[in-house]
């Protein structure tokens, strides 16, 4: 409960880049994200997602320039002959009712589809069980490495037209 408590006074003026754990864990390994390993507990997943809504979600502001950036750069590709897969992240449930909670934010969701469709691009939501069903996050904003094999192979999958295995760990 104190750090509920904490959490809900805590603002962006809070936060100190010299003393983030996370950016000493990062220091450490030389910014090596393999650290990055495990699964937060339900609980804990909770009370950090919603510290983070409080600070980031519940200001954000859409910068419509990054909705011409993002055509142009999907136009750029694809002229060089790439094939352009845009992907929604897997979030963690409770960050992701946050999100689709935020008029704001769910707007982005639709102009970014409108946009890929547009011009050509492949998207893929992660959240989605049927494409990725890896459920372990090393915090509430990050998936764990444990799911990047499965990742991986849902993209490489759509950008090749063909499925891929899953590799068999050792």
């Amino acid at each position: 409960m104190q750090a509920m408590d904490l959490a809900s006074r805590e603002t962006l003026n809070d936060y100190s880049l010299q003393e983030s754990p996370q950016r000493h864990l990062l220091d450490i390994t030389r910014g090596a994200q393999y650290k990055w390993t495990g699964s937060m507990s339900d609980q804990n997943l909770r009370e950090e997602t919603e510290r983070i809504a409080r600070l980031y979600i519940s200001h954000f502001v859409v910068s419509h320039e990054q909705y011409y950036f993002l055509r142009q750069t999907i136009q750029l590709a694809r002229l060089s002959g790439a094939r352009v897969l845009l992907f929604w992240p897997r979030m963690n449930p409770y960050l992701l009712r946050a999100m689709n909670a935020t008029p704001a934010i769910a707007g982005i969701r639709e102009r970014v589809t409108e946009i890929a469709r547009m011009e050509g691009a492949q998207i893929v939501d992660m959240n989605d069980d049927r494409i990725l069903n890896c459920n372990d996050f090393y915090d509430a904003s990050h998936l764990s490495v444990s799911c990047f094999p499965e990742m991986h192979r849902v993209i490489l999958s759509r950008l090749t037209d063909r499925p891929l295995a899953v590799a068999a760990t050792r």
